[in-house]
């Protein structure tokens, strides 16, 4: 299930550079040409690589503010004042798109790892 590169697509830097013409008109359209057609699985590691690849090209495309008006335009809660850093914000825009928080899915896949070795240990004693 590999895919093409989010951040090799060529469309990227004429996309930023119509977004900075833009900066207060932005609309749904403009995120979500970022959004990728398929969500990988995360039982398997290459989700956590394709999670970083997107999360990097939202943090690099789009400022704090413009995160905020995105999760407007979604109608979801913006965060704690404390927590709306451009990390979170972007990674509020990938939950709605479907993506679970990586740290969330390495901690269940850990969990599951050691709830298996665990299991093994009890059968073989």
């Amino acid at each position: 299930m590999e895919g093409e590169s989010v951040a090799a697509d060529s469309k990227v830097l004429c996309h930023l550079a119509e977004i900075e013409n833009t900066k207060g008109n932005l609309v749904l359209y403009d995120i979500e040409r970022y959004k990728p057609k398929i969500v990988f699985n995360p039982k398997y590691t290459t989700y956590d690589d394709k999670y970083k690849e997107i999360h990097q090209v939202l943090i690099n495309s789009f400022t704090a503010p413009q995160f905020r008006q995105f999760l407007e335009l979604y109608r979801l809660p913006l965060p704690p004042h404390r927590a709306r850093t451009k990390d979170i914000l972007a990674e509020k825009i990938m939950e709605k798109w479907g993506w679970e928080p990586l740290k969330k899915v390495q901690e269940d896949r850990l969990d599951k790892s050691e709830t298996s070795h665990r299991s093994e240990y009890s059968r073989s004693a």
